[in-house]
């Protein structure tokens, strides 16, 4: 009978190591690039913002966001991008100029300094590619 209990307990402990074992996940960073680079407006280092990465393929949504500071940008490896076709997409709000105060909202919104064809109507697309640097930098005039 001590046979058939251990034999049992065996199995158990067979199963439940097998039970957590990650399925399904890939490494942290697997098939993702790192993607780097400089944002300026007007010919100067864009102080503060964010930049977005829209990935152009229908069938999948995926995008990733980056603070900007002092006019630079990055993406690590394990956060990074696919390899694909992304539109851009710059945001940074002038804090010196508010807009109006919005109804129902305590705090005043910031001004965008980014003109809309770097920012909401952006056809401004990069080509993240593997195995290659992908630096991106951006004059927005």
């Amino acid at each position: 009978m001590n046979y058939l209990l251990m034999k049992g307990r065996a199995r158990l402990l067979l199963a439940g190591a097998f039970l957590a074992l990650p399925v399904g996940c890939a490494p942290v960073g697997e098939g993702l690039v790192e993607v780097s680079g400089t944002v300026s407006l007007k010919g100067q280092l864009l102080d503060q913002g964010v930049i977005q990465f829209q990935l152009e393929d229908p069938s999948e949504a995926f995008s990733r966001r980056a603070l900007i500071a002092n006019g630079k940008y990055a993406i690590a490896k394990d956060k990074g991008l696919k390899p694909g076709s992304y539109k851009i997409m710059i945001s940074s709000g002038d804090v010196k100029h508010k807009e109006e105060e919005v109804p129902g909202i305590s705090t005043q919104l910031a001004k965008e300094r980014i003109p809309p064809e770097f920012n909401v109507n952006s056809t401004k697309v990069v080509e993240v590619k593997e195995n290659q640097p992908n630096q991106f930098d951006f004059s927005i005039p």
